[in-house]
C-alpha cells in the first residue's frame, strides 16, 4: 500500500509560516535581552511593564499564527509539537526523506 505524500505541501506551508516563527524567538529574544539592560540601568517599574506587555503580547500573536503549522495537512487535526515523518492520526507522509 503506498502512503500519500504531503510532504511537498507540509514544505510549503512551513516557508508561509516562517516569518511568524523568526518573529516568535526574536520577540523572545528581545524581550530577555530588553529586560535585562532595562534593570541594569535603573529603568523605571512603569517602563519595564509596558515593555514586557508589549513583547509578550507579540510572543503570543505569534505563536497562536504558529499553530496552524502543526496540523497535518491533510486530516487538520493538531500533530504536536514533535512532528515525525508521518501524521499519527491519518498516516500520511509530512516529512520528506532526509538524503
Amino acid at each position: 500500500m503506498e502512503v500519500e505524500d504531503y510532504s511537498k505541501i507540509y514544505q510549503e506551508r512551513q516557508k508561509k509560516y516562517r516569518p511568524f516563527a523568526y518573529a516568535f524567538f526574536g520577540d523572545l529574544l528581545i524581550l530577555v535581552v530588553g529586560l535585562l539592560i532595562m534593570i541594569k540601568f535603573g529603568a523605571d517599574v512603569f517602563l519595564l511593564q509596558i515593555f514586557g506587555f508589549v513583547m509578550m503580547l507579540g510572543i503570543f500573536v505569534s505563536g497562536i499564527l504558529l499553530v496552524p503549522l502543526m496540523k497535518c495537512p491533510k486530516c487538520k487535526k493538531f500533530m504536536g509539537r514533535d512532528i515525525g515523518k508521518f501524521c499519527a492520526y491519518c498516516g500520511v507522509r509530512i516529512l520528506p526523506d532526509k538524503k
